[in-house]
C-alpha cells in the first residue's frame, strides 16, 4: 500500500535532473496544492523537503525565512506546524554546526507563542542552549534558555520543568546573574519536588548554597545546607553537614544554634568550639577558613553531584568564602600547606594567575608573611621565619609535601 512518503519521494525523483531554483519552486507549488485540499500530513511532507533542500545547498538563512513563512500562511493546519517542527528538530540532533543551528533557531521561532508547542519549545531550546555551551559560548547559552517562562508551560511535563528551571539558574549562576539566578530560585515552591526525582531537590539545594553564598547571604546558605544534611541522600552528609558549620560560623549566634540542634547531626560532638562560642568564648572567622582547608572535601560536595555548571557553582563558593576572609586566608594557608599551587589559588578567586600572585603578594606583605613565588613550577613556597627560600624548597622537597596543593582541598 503506498504512503504519503512514497508519493512525495515520487514527486522528488521528477525533479532530480533540475537545478535548485527549479525544485524549490516545484515544492512551493505542491505544498500549495497540499495546503488548500487539506491535507496537513503531505504539506509538512513536502515543507520537510523543502529544508533539506535549502540545508544541501547550504542556504541556511533562507530555510529559516521560508519555514517561518510558510507555517504563518493563512489556513495551514496546526498539524502541519506540529508535524514540520517535531521532524525539524529530529533532523537537528543528526546534524551539526551551522545546519543544527538552523533547524533549532527556526524550530524555536516557530514555536514562539503557540501554546500547542510549547514542548517544542522547550526542547529546542535547551539543545539550542547546549549547543552553545558546548562552543563555549556561555553567556548566549544562559540568554537562550532564560528567556524562556517554562514556569508557565502547563504542557510540559513536571520533571522537564523543574530540570529546565535547574539549568536556568545554574547558567545565571555561571555568567553572575546572581539576581536572575535568584528571581529562577524563587520560582520553586514548597511543593515544586513532589512527584519528582530526589536528585533534582538536591541539586536544587546545592545551587541555592551557592548562590546564597554568592550573594552573601550566609545564613540562608547555612540552612539549605543543613536541608540537604538532614535528607541524608547525598552520600556524603559529613561533608554537607561541615560546609553547614563553615558557614554558620559566618553568621553568628543565631545560625549557629540552628547547626547545633540539628536532628541527628552531632556537629556540635565534632566541632564542640561551636558550643564555645554560644558561651560567650572568642572564636575567630579563621576557624571557619581552617576547616574549609583542611577537610578535604568541604566545598567538593557540590561538585559531586554531576554536571550542570556544579564545579562553576562550587569555585563561586569557594570564591566568596576566600573574599569574606582576605585578613585571614593567606596565615590560614600557611598553616595547612608547606607549598601551594598558584594555578589553585586563581581558580577559587576567579583570577587570572598573575592577579592571584599579586593578591597574594598583597596578602602576605600585610600579614608578614615570608613566601616565595617558582614561576617555572607554578608553586607557591612558605618559608619561616629567617629561612631563605631555597631553604623552604628543600625542605618541602624532603619532607615529600608539593603534592599537597590546595586544588584537592577546594573541591577542583
Amino acid at each position: 500500500m503506498e504512503t504519503l512518503q512514497d508519493r512525495v519521494d515520487a514527486a522528488m525523483e521528477q525533479l532530480k535532473d533540475k537545478d535548485t531554483a527549479s525544485r524549490r519552486s516545484a515544492i512551493l507549488e505542491w505544498e500549495k496544492q497540499a495546503r488548500r485540499k487539506t491535507e496537513p500530513e503531505t504539506a509538512a511532507l513536502f515543507i520537510i523537503e523543502l529544508v533539506l533542500l535549502d540545508l544541501r545547498d547550504g542556504d541556511f538563512d533562507g530555510c529559516r525565512t521560508r519555514v517561518a513563512d510558510l507555517l504563518d500562511k493563512k489556513g495551514q493546519a496546526r498539524q502541519t506546524i506540529v508535524g514540520v517542527v517535531q521532524k525539524m528538530l529530529e533532523l537537528a540532533t543528526q546534524e551539526c554546526g551551522v545546519a543544527k543551528e538552523t533547524l533549532l533557531e527556526a524550530s524555536k521561532s516557530v514555536s514562539r507563542g503557540k501554546m500547542f508547542l510549547e514542548q517544542e519549545r522547550t526542547q529546542a531550546t535547551l539543545l539550542l542552549s547546549e549547543m552553545r555551551e558546548q562552543e563555549g559560548d556561555i553567556e548566549n547559552a544562559a540568554r537562550e534558555i532564560l528567556e524562556v517562562p517554562v514556569e508557565t508551560f502547563s504542557s510540559v511535563p513536571k520533571e522537564r520543568r523543574v530540570s529546565f528551571l535547574l539549568r536556568q539558574m545554574s547558567l545565571a549562576l555561571r555568567t553572575g546573574n546572581y539576581t536572575r539566578a535568584e528571581v529562577v530560585s524563587n520560582k520553586f515552591g514548597e511543593r515544586a519536588f513532589s512527584g519528582v526525582g530526589q536528585q533534582q531537590r538536591e541539586e536544587f539545594l546545592c545551587l541555592a548554597t551557592s548562590l546564597m553564598a554568592c550573594l552573601g547571604k550566609y545564613a540562608q546558605a547555612a540552612r539549605h545546607c543543613l536541608d540537604l544534611f538532614s535528607q541524608a541522600v547525598s552520600g556524603n552528609t559529613r561533608t554537607v553537614g561541615h560546609t553547614a558549620v563553615a558557614l554558620s560560623v559566618l553568621c553568628g549566634r543565631e545560625v549557629i544554634e540552628e547547626v547545633l540542634s540539628a536532628k541527628g547531626a552531632g556537629l556540635g560532638e565534632d566541632f564542640p568550639f561551636l558550643r564555645d562560642f554560644l558561651r560567650g568564648r572568642i572564636v575567630r572567622r579563621t576557624d571557619a577558613m581552617d576547616w574549609l582547608f583542611s577537610s578535604g572535601d568541604v566545598l567538593g560536595f557540590a561538585g559531586s553531584l554531576g554536571d550542570r555548571g556544579r564545579g562553576e557553582a562550587v569555585a563561586r563558593l569557594a570564591r566568596s568564602f576566600f573574599e569574606k576572609t582576605t585578613d585571614h586566608n593567606v596565615a590560614v594557608l600557611s598553616t595547612h600547606y608547606d607549598a601551594i599551587s598558584l594555578q589553585s589559588v586563581s581558580g577559587c578567586l576567579g583570577v587570572s594567575v598573575a592577579e592571584a600572585e599579586e593578591r597574594l603578594c598583597e596578602m602576605v606583605l600585610r600579614k608578614g608573611t615570608a613566601l616565595k613565588i617558582d614561576r617555572e613550577d607554578g608553586f607557591v613556597y612558605f618559608t619561616q621565619k629567617g629561612e631563605e627560600w631555597r631553604e623552604a624548597v628543600a625542605r618541602v622537597l624532603e619532607a615529600g609535601e608539593k603534592v599537597r596543593r590546595c586544588s584537592r582541598k577546594v573541591g577542583e
